[in-house]
């Protein structure tokens, strides 16, 4: 639970003869740019990952998205490092020093306001003896994202305990001498638990720090001391002033003027603390609440609103959200100053909410980034690639966020051990019981790289035939030819046999012209060559469609190398004499086919009236034979 405080820097026309389905798109925007721009900003996000994921390794594990962030919110009130550390060679320097420092402090808090605030010159006062001080501890025995909010506290508590213990005479207090005549590397003050401890590596080897382990108790130790040598009535200690002054928003004008009760003290800090932050929330929830109303009331306007629209307008609360999120903390935190576990809880939470905005912004901004792309011309909105667009997309939005998630959880102090271990074994059952569900993905991806067919084709998979209405990740739909809707699972759609009618290059038509038995071979040859001369080009007399009003003979002379018409005497069948008739209609437009088909029988039925060919029908003589009685009486 990382905590900021003020000492630290914190298409769809179609017929059984289309081919693909014509999408109608009804906005005018430049898609071209759309498309740059979203590729920009998918590029961009990657681009972001890759650089924050490179500076978290360089960083290291302790360093978390919530501490970048409460870095880049830094106001300027948090000093460095100092330059110039007081010597701390020896418990006795060690003690010599905290308590100057600790002196210090406690003349700048009683030269504040009566109410014990401070002004900004005040504040930065504090800011430097502090950090002298924190030079006297070791902060890092602290968790990482307490580190900032505890360390101030525990000092102030540390100089309230040494000064109600009873020390030792100065010369009973090892001095430099002493440590190295001694050999000394931990002391403890006489009849106490108050120990220190001396560097044993690094730069500032050699130099005395409190005991870690009476820094982490320092809490305990501060309510000892107190019980032993409690306050005056008119005193206030130096954790008191510390949790109870303001930041630089509410000046210290502001809190003179406050009523009594609103100073009054509530688990160590002013009461008007706790209401201030109550009303930053309660204004902050109303805000979000008015956004949401408002876009989703300008949404609801929208006759027609398209997923790009619909995209940015969901996207303004989230973008909000983070927006105002770092600023709610930074009030709250260094302005309210409300600290220590209060402020640990509404930082959390606040910080949870920064992370769920994330998410919700990333899975929006996905959405968008593959309409934005999905508006391409190319690319159907209901096809299989405009799904494996918003995949791919939703995919980049999930690594991202699980990422944001991970460095949260991890700086609020969340262990991961235990959540991952649980992952891992619950990833399996998952995976045995989302097995169907994970072969129709496969088979979606399956789809996508095969492209059988596309959204608009005539299909017959399996026994099931009709339009490819829309490819999703998990099923197809297809309309039946009969208008009912069908959802076929990817999976089966993948294993069953695929016959793309769509695909065909033309329309095979078989025709039997059947004549009668008494036809003459003259007559025959005859409907041979009317025929032939019907579906020749000769027929159209170079006049366009919409003068002969049909489709023209062209149409089915597109290949006359390979697959001119066709016209023979092929059968004598049992009934009739059989002219075989085969052409092919080119495009596949099943309209088209229909009406030059309708053309060619009208032709042929007057043609043939006009020679006196006749058409067979199919006949069949029944002879019936008398039985039984009736047989009786015509032989008398």
């Amino acid at each position: 639970m990382r905590v900021a405080v003020p000492l630290i820097n914190l298409r769809n026309n179609h017929s059984p003869s289309s081919n693909r389905v014509r999408v109608q798109r009804g906005e005018k925007v430049p898609i071209r740019r759309m498309r740059a721009a979203a590729w920009l900003l998918l590029i961009t996000s990657l681009l972001t990952l890759l650089i924050m994921l490179q500076s978290t390794a360089t960083a290291g594990a302790e360093d978390g998205l919530k501490r970048k962030l409460g870095d880049a919110l830094s106001t300027g009130n948090h000093a460095p490092s100092p330059l110039f550390v007081k010597d701390s060679r020896s418990p006795r320097q060690l003690l010599q020093t905290f308590d100057e420092l600790a002196t210090e402090i406690r003349d700048v808090f009683n030269h504040g306001s009566r109410q014990g605030d401070i002004d900004g010159a005040q504040e930065q006062q504090l800011i430097e003896l502090y950090t002298q001080m924190g030079q006297l501890i070791s902060a890092s025995i602290l968790p990482e994202s307490e580190r900032f909010a505890r360390a101030n506290a525990a000092l102030s508590q540390l100089a309230e305990v040494i000064a109600r213990v009873p020390l030792p005479p100065t010369q009973a207090i090892p001095d430099q001498a002493e440590v190295a005549k001694q050999g000394l590397d931990y002391w403890r003050l006489p009849g106490t638990t108050i120990a220190f401890q001396r560097i044993q590596e690094g730069p500032r080897t050699g130099d005395w720090t409190f005991f870690d382990g009476t820094v982490k108790d320092a809490e305990i130790l501060y309510q000892a001391a107190l019980a032993k040598s409690p306050p005056d009535n008119n005193e206030t200690t130096l954790i008191e002033h510390y949790l109870a002054y303001s930041g630089p928003l509410i000046s210290t004008q502001i809190t003179d003027a406050m009523p009594a009760i609103l100073r009054q003290p509530l688990f160590g800090q002013p009461l008007w603390k706790y209401l201030t932050t109550t009303v930053i929330l309660l204004i902050s929830l109303i805000s979000a609440l008015v956004v949401y109303r408002i876009s989703r009331l300008l949404t609801n306007r929208w006759n027609d609103p398209s997923e790009i629209r619909f995209s940015l307008a969901r996207l303004v609360l989230p973008l909000l959200l983070l927006a105002f999120i770092p600023i709610w903390i930074q009030i709250i935190a260094l302005d309210v100053r409300l600290r220590l576990l209060p402020l640990e809880v509404i930082d959390d939470v606040l910080w949870v909410w920064f992370y769920a905005a994330v998410t919700w912004a990333l899975l929006v901004g996905a959405n968008l980034v593959a309409a934005i792309i999905i508006r391409s011309p190319s690319i159907s909105p209901a096809g299989l690639d405009a799904s494996m667009v918003r995949l791919a997309c939703r995919l980049v939005a999930y690594a991202l966020a699980i990422w944001v998630w991970v460095e949260g959880l991890q700086a609020l102090g969340v262990s991961l051990i235990p959540l991952l271990a649980g992952v891992g074994v619950s990833g399996l059952a998952f995976a045995l019981a989302a097995k169907p569900t994970l072969g129709n993905l496969l088979g979606g991806v399956i789809l996508f790289a095969d492209k059988p067919f596309r959204v608009g084709d005539r299909v017959v998979i399996g026994q099931h035939q009709g339009i490819i209405e829309e490819i999703g990740l998990r099923s197809t739909r297809l309309r039946t030819l009969d208008g009912h809707l069908v959802s076929l699972p990817n999976d089966e759609v993948c294993t069953s046999s695929i016959e793309n009618v769509a695909a065909r290059p033309n329309i095979k038509r078989l025709l039997n012209i059947t004549l009668t038995y008494d036809t003459p071979p003259e007559k025959i040859q005859r409907a041979i060559e009317i025929t032939r001369q019907l579906l020749s080009l000769e027929e159209d007399g170079d006049r366009s469609e919409e003068e002969l009003g049909r489709p023209t003979n062209q149409r089915i002379h597109v290949d006359d190398e390979n697959l001119p018409p066709r016209v023979y005497f092929s059968d004598l069948n049992a009934d009739s004499l059989n002219v075989l008739v085969i052409y092919w209609f080119s495009p596949p437009d099943y309209w088209a086919y229909l009406e030059h088909a309708t053309w060619v029988n009208l032709q042929l039925i007057e043609r043939f009236n006009a020679e006196g060919i006749e058409f067979a029908f199919p006949t069949q003589t029944i002879d019936f034979k008398p039985r039984g009685p009736a047989a009786l009486e015509v032989a008398t």
